[in-house]
């Protein structure tokens, strides 16, 4: 009966003030935002992206952009979730709320990368519930094993083993912070690292 209620009472108040949107203030009958909002949330195809740093590529036909042929500002594969925008960036702001939410967006990004199965999960200091969330749905490990001091990565290599396949999980940032972040976890030797960005990296810096 308190269920009933409950979902009467809410059905009335929303009849008198209606869900807004939490970006364009808009009324909606969809969670957080509208549906055009939501729109603005939808994962970037990695089709016709570099493989390497996924920036656009003008022909599909090519697996690398100029950049990559020749010198590539990260030494391991990277992609990101959600593009820069208003509507992403509040999703990820909700992401304590949702840790599982943003999990799945995660992992349906990485099944259309179609990177290899990873053997540990690494989160960015910050996201380690939604890393652990993404490691659950993969069933691997999740090893917490970063942390960032003034502006310095330190990496605990016990709990990682040599010739795993590593992916790092992060939050947002640039080139030059996950270049950090890839060299302290370089200090465990893993067979291979890919890193997934939950949102669009910032400018690469020059090298």
């Amino acid at each position: 009966m308190k269920q009933i209620l409950k979902k009467a009472f809410s059905s009335w108040v929303d009849c008198i003030f209606p869900p807004l949107c939490l970006i364009c203030k808009e009324p909606c009958r969809t969670r957080l935002f509208c549906p055009s909002c939501w729109q603005l949330c939808a994962l970037p195809d990695p089709l016709g992206r570099c493989r390497h740093c996924f920036s656009e590529i003008e022909q599909e036909q090519y697996f690398l952009c100029k950049t990559c042929k020749k010198s590539p500002h990260l030494p391991c594969p990277m992609a990101y979730v959600f593009e820069s925008t208003s509507p992403a960036y509040r999703l990820l702001r909700e992401a304590k709320e949702i840790p599982e939410g943003i999990a799945s967006f995660a992992l349906f990004q990485w099944e259309r990368l179609q990177w290899p199965m990873p053997d540990v999960i690494v989160p960015e200091p910050g996201i380690h519930e939604i890393a652990k969330s993404f490691a659950d749905l993969l069933g691997i490990s999740y090893a917490p094993v970063l942390d960032r001091w003034n502006g310095q990565w330190e990496c605990d290599t016990d709990l990682l083993d040599e010739d795993q396949i590593l992916l790092l999980l992060g939050g947002e940032g640039s080139a030059e912070t996950w270049r950090g972040a890839i060299e302290a976890l370089g200090s465990a030797f893993p067979k291979r690292m890919y890193v997934l960005s939950l949102s669009q990296l910032q400018n690469y810096p020059p090298l």
